[in-house]
């Protein structure tokens, strides 16, 4: 058992979670929302939620939406319902640290803003034996402040073009979240819910 095991365990018995169904029926998909207090940097919105809610809406036999804003939550109802999670999607930020109260076989999707990239939360997902697709967007022309401030890996240290790179919008791309569905239920069956089939 690794240390997230004990850490998921630990935290189901101490608010006294059940263990969800399992059996796969219709996946339930948590879209984390970003509130805007303090500790929050600015931005990281998903830009067309509208949008993305008529894609589950569209998709709602084949997918259970849930809307949060993970920030507002205490710590209880956080774990309750990451434990009940089987798709997690969102901007990239510090709402992913949540991955480790997800089943073993869940599916993590991560946007980051445009020109910012980082496998932070990869790495604990791994830990965590939850599926982390990041989805990185370096199609956007970047802002005025990094002109001529971007290094090599398309890094920068200035202070100005790095606060301006991590507050920009999320824009998600219907016909992309399709495929990451795919991909995400194609994960689900054959690592969370194979013995169901």
């Amino acid at each position: 058992m690794s240390e997230v095991d004990t850490l998921r365990s630990a935290a189901y018995k101490y608010y006294g979670i059940s263990l969800p169904r399992h059996v796969l029926t219709r996946p339930r998909v948590l879209v984390i929302l970003r509130e805007a207090i303090h500790g929050n940097l600015p931005g990281r919105a998903i830009e067309n939620i509208d949008e993305v809610r008529s894609f589950f809406k569209q998709n709602q036999e084949q997918f259970e939406l849930l809307e949060q804003k993970l920030e507002l939550l205490k710590p209880s109802e956080q774990v309750s319902i990451l434990a009940n999670t089987d798709i997690f999607i969102g901007a990239l930020g510090s709402g992913f640290v949540n991955v480790v109260y997800m089943l073993p076989g869940s599916v993590a999707i991560s946007f980051s803003p445009p020109n910012i990239g980082g496998l932070f939360f990869n790495t604990l997902s791994e830990f965590a034996r939850v599926h982390y697709i990041g989805v990185f967007n370096s199609s956007v022309p970047f802002p005025p402040e990094c002109k001529n401030r971007i290094n090599a890996n398309g890094e920068s240290v200035i202070r100005a073009c790095v606060d301006r790179l991590h507050a920009s919008d999320i824009f998600i791309d219907l016909r992309k979240l399709e495929v990451l569905m795919d991909a995400a239920m194609l994960h689900l069956k054959s690592h969370k819910y194979s013995m169901s089939l």
